[in-house]
């Protein structure tokens, strides 16, 4: 398991572990001495950071709480053991029994970072399980009321009927997400079907976020532009402005 990489900021992971590396466990104790020998690293190496985020990168609390969550990982781990999974769902389950077993009172999602920075993608393992739905849940009847669709299209909406009657979720990858702009005269689902599913088959509608509608050019439709002047009118401002200048260098040579 990846455990070391649990220690350090996801948003600042290489400047962490130069600061770890650098300052040792003084990271935990307080880097107040060491301010300004960090933030003169930082302007040699052209590293520019907000206040905000340096503040995060020398807070104490914040690397006691990554290394709470590392020990906790390396307990999982040594209870859980080191083979590999293929099925990240039984991972889970085997790691949700060991956080209970030992009272880490880990939550869900501290488990969840702890689990994904020790899994490695395969687009050959089984899908992750998100969440799974009961025969008789009422979620399923509503969401069918809702958008008046057909309950034999639920799996195109991301709703997968199980053998035993239940409906399980899973979960998408973000990788993978992506939007498409429809014609509002054509069926949503029907276009899917032609366009998206020949080339991604596990795609799903994600109902609840689709947006329909219709975008206007207030510009094509609204603007009106100030029209042009001629060129008569152009060339007649210049002669005027010719002839004013003349008298205006007339009145000069004048006054001399």
């Amino acid at each position: 398991m990846k455990c070391d990489e649990l220690l350090y900021d996801s948003s600042m992971i290489e400047l962490s572990k130069w600061l770890y590396q650098t300052y040792g466990d003084k990271v935990f104790s307080g880097l107040e001495a060491q301010v300004t020998d960090i933030k003169e690293y930082l302007n040699e190496n052209e590293l520019k950071l907000t206040d905000k985020k340096f503040s995060t990168l020398v807070n104490t609390k914040k690397w006691e709480e990554r290394r709470a969550l590392q020990q906790a990982a390396l307990k999982l781990m040594h209870k859980v053991g080191t083979d590999e999974y293929d099925d990240y769902n039984l991972f889970l389950l085997q790691n949700e029994k060991a956080n209970k077993e030992l009272g880490l009172k880990l939550t869900s999602a501290q488990l969840k970072t702890i689990l994904r920075t020790n899994a490695v993608q395969d687009p050959t393992a089984k899908p992750v399980i998100t969440k799974v739905l009961k025969a008789k849940n009422k979620d399923i009847p509503a969401f069918l009321l809702t958008y008046g669709i057909d309950e034999s299209r639920l799996a195109d909406y991301g709703y997968y009927r199980q053998t035993d009657g239940t409906y399980v979720i899973y979960e998408a990858d973000s990788d993978l997400r992506d939007t498409e702009k429809i014609p509002v005269k054509e069926d949503i689902w029907e276009y899917v079907q032609r366009e998206v599913k020949p080339y991604v088959a596990e795609a799903w509608i994600n109902l609840p976020v689709t947006k329909i509608g219709c975008e206007i050019s207030f510009n094509k439709y609204f603007y009106k532009p100030v029209q042009l002047r001629s060129l008569e009118e152009n060339e007649r401002d210049i002669l005027e402005l010719d002839s004013q200048s003349q008298g205006f260098i007339e009145s000069l040579l004048k006054l001399m």
